[in-house]
């Protein structure tokens, strides 16, 4: 599936409702409590809706006669799966699979009934309910919360039951269960069992997708392919599987942008997602390779070619929005991985090591909290699993360079994927609208991306995990983002800002939008805007270098009339982040495990004894940049120095320096609501800064003549200026 095929899509509000398992002692209140009767076999008989065996089932069990009592079909049915020659457990299908159901949701591992399970399989068979009474207190329980069988308790709903995502895992291990269950439970118990799973997995068909993904995708999906894959020659399993891949396709279609990217209102679901749909690619392979490719159980294969096609992507960006220490980019809770995830041998030559690699971090770098977060929630498992799913990692779609030496960005781009808005290197991009989106073809190696479906950008120079990382999202009228560097995440969270005019606090009139987004071989740049009264914008710039080593940020407030400015952003410091500052400068140093970062308010002086107005500092874990001015406009920028390839030597040791410039049109010098101009050295190496405020002219800076909107350049050792970004 082309990444260009990104569909428009009717949102929903996203629901929050608190959920409970299903196998505490306390009866789910939600859940109506009845006294389940013993069953008979009559009873039990009639829930099935259609034939005992399905169409194409084995000859052998087509000859069984399906009038028979239960008592007498168990038996065969107990061979016939004992000799097939299936996989049946999860650790089977996949590597390190064994806690396949436990991948980012550890709330199984506590699950009373999961236990039962377990220790059930391995006990001599139960003859008679009576002597049982104890043993299958667990499972009376959850039959009673499921609603028992449909011919005992027809008028019982379970809605609330499978309205929870925690309670379907429980749900979906009881299925993997069933078939080393046969030789347990009595026979009525047992297909009494399977009865229950089959009507919750109907029911569920009709769980709205929106509401709570993960809980539609288990039950709806995940639970009736598990038992089409498991049990499949029955005729009413197999009914099951249309709808179940039905719920697959849906989700692939609603909760991704077409090229493996989540909306930002399901980023806490991805992850279990992303696992909830490698058991179902491990469950789809294995039934192509037990039934053959030309011939699946009813001719139908459990998922559709569309998903399939699509997943590798989305295992692209499971790898691209997690952190150096495992957990996801963007996300407050702490570490679900922190373990060492080292390349595969036969992945050390191609791309996918070094994607792999961006993942969890060394073993060495690991504490106990970060140990137990992996044991959790497997994380490094669910890794190794979905590469080990498709069939050349190393074209994962390329995860890597491997033209550039850094492993930055290749001389030439491939022909697929797309992506819009985005500039081809060494070009002049310009600002786009909804109207004007073309698309532009990205070497499917390319390591930044946005998702303008999804309103997400992660901007990185390479793959590999030292190199600084740039993660934003924007919904509505907040913008979360985070800058990362090696180990440390300097700062992440809502990327705060207010604004006053006038000494009037000005409240947004619209919503965050994309205005333009450039990925070259120099640059990642995204500008977003968002609207005030009085025909007032934000316009928001991030742009991170990818050889040069700098994050810049700036929020431009551009007005119609002059006024009274006064604008103040936060970023979010994390805990393990240090802020320092020379006693005579403006600029602050910020530290994790070694210096990361150097911010220089370009809009400030340099000397803290020359008063302008604005300022920069830091206060209650937050920085915090103000910018004051009269105006039309006004202009906050942020140079973000960072030094994430440093040496121990080179630390932050080289001078860094600032300097406002003075912009001219028709020999006139330009107010600084007109046009803003800075040079910046660091070290040996310096930049040149242009932005126009109003409209755009022919101006003069150092010597140069602009025309464009927005300008960083370089200058060469011989005082050549090259562009890094420009937009017109």
């Amino acid at each position: 599936m082309s990444q260009s095929e990104v569909k428009t899509r009717k949102q929903k509000a996203k629901s929050n409702s608190t959920v409970m398992l299903a196998t505490e002692t306390a009866v789910n209140p939600q859940t109506v409590s009845i006294n389940i009767p013993r069953p008979t076999v009559a009873e039990i008989a009639n829930w099935r809706e259609n034939p005992l065996w399905s169409a194409n089932c084995p000859g052998e069990l087509a000859a069984i006669d399906p009038q028979l009592p239960l008592r007498q079909l168990h038996k065969p049915w107990q061979k016939y799966l004992e000799k097939r020659r299936r996989p049946d457990q999860l650790a089977q299908l996949l590597p390190r699979g064994k806690h396949a159901l436990t991948w980012c949701h550890s709330s199984l591992a506590r699950s009373p009934l999961s236990e039962w399970l377990r220790q059930l399989a391995n006990q001599r068979k139960i003859a008679k309910y009576d002597q049982a009474e104890r043993s299958l207190a667990p499972l009376w329980q959850w039959l009673e919360e499921a609603g028992g069988s449909p011919a005992i308790a027809p008028n019982i709903t379970i809605q609330p039951l499978i309205s929870q995502a925690v309670t379907a895992y429980t749900a979906i291990e009881f299925a993997w269960s069933l078939p080393r269950l046969l030789g347990v439970l009595d026979a009525e118990l047992w297909w009494q069992c399977l009865a229950a799973l089959v009507r919750l997995a109907r029911d569920a068909a009709a769980l709205p997708l929106e509401a709570d993904p993960l809980a539609q995708q288990l039950w709806g999906a995940e639970l009736p392919l598990t038992l089409g894959y498991l049990l499949g020659e029955l005729g009413e399993i197999q009914a099951l599987r249309p709808a179940g891949r039905a719920a697959v396709e849906r989700a692939f279609d609603e909760l991704l942008d077409g090229a493996g990217m989540p909306h930002q209102r399901h980023w806490a679901h991805f992850r279990p997602l992303v696992a909830c749909w490698t058991r179902l690619v491990a469950l789809h392979q294995a039934d192509i390779a037990c039934q053959g490719e030309s011939e699946t159980a009813g001719g139908l294969a459990l998922l559709p070619d569309a998903v399939v096609e699509e997943y590798p992507h989305v295992v692209r960006e499971l790898l691209r929005t997690t952190r150096r220490d495992g957990s996801l980019v963007l996300s407050g809770d702490p570490a679900v991985a922190g373990s060492g995830l080292s390349a595969p041998h036969h992945l050390q030559n191609g791309h996918a090591d070094h994607a792999l690699q961006s993942a969890p971090g060394s073993a060495k770098q690991n504490d106990r909290r970060g140990e137990r977060a992996r044991e959790d929630f497997g994380f490094e498992d669910l890794c190794r699993a979905a590469l080990s799913l498709i069939p050349d990692p190393r074209e994962l779609p390329r995860q890597a360079s491997s033209s550039s030496e850094g492993g930055g960005a290749p001389e030439s781009p491939a022909a697929t994927p797309t992506a819009s808005n985005v500039a081809t290197p060494n070009s002049t991009a310009q600002r786009q609208t909804s109207e004007d989106e073309p698309e532009v073809p990205l070497p499917p190696h390319w390591p930044a991306v946005y998702s303008e479906w999804s309103q997400v950008a992660i901007l990185r120079p390479t793959w590999k995990k030292r190199d600084p990382r740039v993660a934003i999202k924007f919904l509505g009228t907040e913008v979360h983002a985070e800058l990362a560097c090696s180990r440390d995440t300097i700062w992440s969270g809502v990327w705060d800002f207010s604004l006053e005019a006038d000494g009037e606090l000005l409240q947004p009139t619209g919503e965050w939008r994309e205005v333009c987004w450039v990925s070259d071989a120099d640059v990642d740049y995204l500008e977003i805007e968002i609207p005030f009264p009085g025909q007032v914008k934000v316009q928001r710039q991030i742009a991170l270098a990818r050889k040069d080593r700098f994050l810049f940020t700036a929020d431009a407030v551009i007005g119609t009339e002059p006024r009274h400015w006064q604008y103040r952003q936060k970023f979010f410091l994390d805990a393990g982040i240090s802020a320092t500052r020379p006693p005579e400068t403006r600029e602050i140093m910020l530290s994790g495990r070694k210096p990361r970062a150097v911010v220089l308010p370009l809009a400030l002086s340099e000397w803290q004894s020359e008063k302008r107005g604005g300022a920069l500092v830091e206060h209650s874990g937050a920085l915090e940049l103000m910018g004051t001015g009269y105006g039309g406009s006004l202009f906050v920028p942020a140079w973000w120095h960072l030094d994430c390839l440093a040496t121990p030597q080179k630390q932050l040791a080289v001078p860094v320096t600032w300097r406002q410039l003075t912009v001219a049109e028709t020999r006139k010098i330009c107010p600084a609501d007109v046009a803003a101009g800075y040079r910046v050295q660091i070290g040996q190496r310096q930049w040149l800064v242009y932005r126009s405020l109003g409209r755009v002219a022919n101006r003069t800076l150092l010597g140069h003549n602009l025309s464009s909107d927005f300008l960083i350049a370089r200058f060469s050792k011989k005082g050549e200026v090259a562009s890094v970004i420009e937009v017109e």
